[in-house]
């Protein structure tokens, strides 16, 4: 679905990645990894938000490298950036509608919309109040359905759980999976390295810009080396 290839990107004259290389096949992908990893730049490089400098991006075999946020975005990429970008004055459910907007076909709007508050019943159930009323949770499950309605192919997920209270991280995982489950390959960036592995079924660790580890989500989180540098060394 999504092949990223010796990428090598940054920011200007700033290099952050040095030749990693991620696939993404299906399920969730977790990219876990200590502040400065590159994490969120790997993300950003592959829709076009900072500086590639090498390597290559092939979506559904089809290389977009050097294509820029909007065209990426029309082959089936969204991404859900860190932070709070929904339209807070504008109702949840007019939120959504802006998720679908960018859609040439706008067949089946309305269901997918209908099917998504029966799916994750706060956006139903708060329809018509303002986005910007929602808990911080609850508005990071609405950015995830705003991209959900976009039809992506690959779903990228910056940090979902950044700053939120532990009753919220809990609702968003459980949301996370939810989307994987639907069948829309997810790639997420997670500073909440536990909870990210537990419900992937693919992990990448990143380090210094550079890939140090990758395999299944469980072996991954078994893993010593992992849990001794990036785990805190906690059992479970």
């Amino acid at each position: 679905m999504l092949e990223v290839a010796d990428l090598r990107a940054g920011y200007g004259d700033i290099p952050v990645l040095d030749g990693v290389s991620v696939a993404v096949r299906g399920g969730i992908t977790c990219v876990i990894g200590p502040n400065g990893a590159g994490k969120s730049t790997l993300l950003k490089a592959v829709v076009g938000l900072a500086d590639r400098t090498g390597g290559r991006i092939l979506l559904a075999g089809e290389d977009v490298t050097g294509l820029g946020p909007q065209a990426i975005r029309r082959r089936g990429v969204a991404y859900v950036a860190q932070g709070r970008w929904n339209f807070p004055l504008m109702s949840v459910r007019e939120n959504l509608e802006m998720g679908a907007f960018a859609r040439v076909d706008r067949s089946g709007v309305e269901e997918e919309i209908r099917e998504v508050q029966r799916r994750f019943p706060v956006l139903g159930a708060r329809a018509r109040e303002r986005a910007g009323n929602l808990s911080g949770g609850e508005q990071q499950i609405l950015e995830m359905v705003m991209g959900l309605l976009a039809r992506p192919r690959v779903l990228l997920l910056d940090e979902p759980s950044l700053g939120l209270a532990p009753r919220m991280v809990e609702q968003v995982f459980s949301a996370i999976r939810a989307i994987g489950e639907m069948g829309v390959a997810v790639l997420m960036v997670e500073q909440n390295a536990r909870q990210a592995l537990a419900i992937s079924s693919h992990a990448v660790v990143l380090d210094l810009g550079r890939k140090v580890l990758e395999g299944p989500a469980g072996d991954i989180l078994r893993d010593e080396g992992v849990r001794r540098r990036y785990l805190g060394g906690l059992a479970g």
